[in-house]
């Protein structure tokens, strides 16, 4: 879907072993970085997206935030973080910014977009409304899902490593390399593997002990990674977990969620990339993690619809 002009928020790792940037995720509207630390801010919020904005009025685009709805909470609650509000029957109103109300704005049939657009009535203005909080979409009011499916996505909603999905023999693994665009990961190594094969042993006995720390050093798998049960029965995609073989309540978790698994699941273990313990890491143990802004802009032909 071409548009005049998006904003993307990549959620990005710096391996410092190998020098590559690691792309995580990419999501958020305008502002979102920022929105939750608004209160915290010396000055205003809205002076770390006035260049986005410039942006967005050169390629003829003209940003209008988006509440939350009338939710009051630390995910949706933040000073003004665009210097334009979309002022919609029924939520709260804040003073501090310029604003335009719903009426103003008209449904229009882009030719040049094949598609529906949102323009000022009267400039004829394109308007893209952001949200900038943190509640997801279905959390929000149905109007404003509405307007904010006029702003052109710029998330990420199937994940690469989703659409590699290979499910083993018994008894062998599949091995998905690291995959690199330019000099960005986008894709960590992994292999995966049948439920199945994993040792049935309470891995808190001695005898389940003994043969999980087997069955890891014999396939020459890393002490440390990232696990995820993959199963046809769940419609949700799970979320990795760290995993350390060297540390009994996570071998004994894991084991926990196979004996509840069914006899297609199967485990996907990744690589850590940054390593936890490598010198990416602060003393804590913890790795820091960037969200960098693009905005992209596309010429296009003069709509006269």
């Amino acid at each position: 879907l071409r548009a005049p002009f998006r904003h993307a928020n990549l959620l990005m790792q710096r391996d410092e072993d190998s020098g590559q940037l690691v792309l995580n995720d990419c999501f958020g509207g305008v502002g979102f970085p920022v929105s939750r630390f608004s209160h915290i801010i010396a000055g205003r919020a809205s002076a770390f997206t006035e260049e986005i904005e410039l942006a967005a009025v050169t390629a003829g685009v003209r940003l209008v935030e988006i509440s939350g709805g009338n939710v009051f909470s630390n995910l949706n609650l933040h000073d003004s973080i665009v210097s334009t509000r979309l002022l919609v029957p029924g939520d709260p109103v804040r003073d501090g910014a310029s604003h335009v109300r719903l009426e103003e704005l008209a449904v229009r049939w882009s030719k040049v977009q094949q598609s529906a657009v949102l323009v000022d009535r009267a400039s004829g203005e394109l308007v893209h409304p952001e949200y900038a909080g943190y509640l997801i979409p279905a959390a929000t009011p149905r109007l404003h899902q509405m307007l904010s499916l006029f702003t052109p996505s710029a998330n990420i909603s199937t994940k690469p490593a989703d659409v590699l999905r290979s499910v083993p023999d018994i008894g062998s693994v599949v091995v998905r390399p690291r995959m690199t665009v330019g000099g960005v990961v986008v894709v960590r190594a992994a292999v995966v593997a049948r439920a199945i094969d994993f040792p049935n042993l309470d891995p808190l006995t001695r005898e389940g002990n003994i043969a999980w720390q087997r069955f890891w050093a014999r396939r020459g798998l890393p002490q440390r990674v990232y696990v995820r049960l993959l199963s046809d029965e769940s419609a949700r995609r799970p979320k990795p977990f760290l995993f350390d073989i060297a540390l009994a309540v996570c071998v004994s978790n894991v084991y926990s969620q196979l004996r509840q698994a069914g006899e297609n699941a199967v485990v996907e273990i990744t690589e850590t990339l940054p390593d936890p313990a490598g010198p990416a890491a602060r003393p804590s143990g913890c790795v820091t993690e960037a969200m960098v802004g693009i905005s992209v802009a596309d010429a296009m032909e003069e709509d006269t619809a």
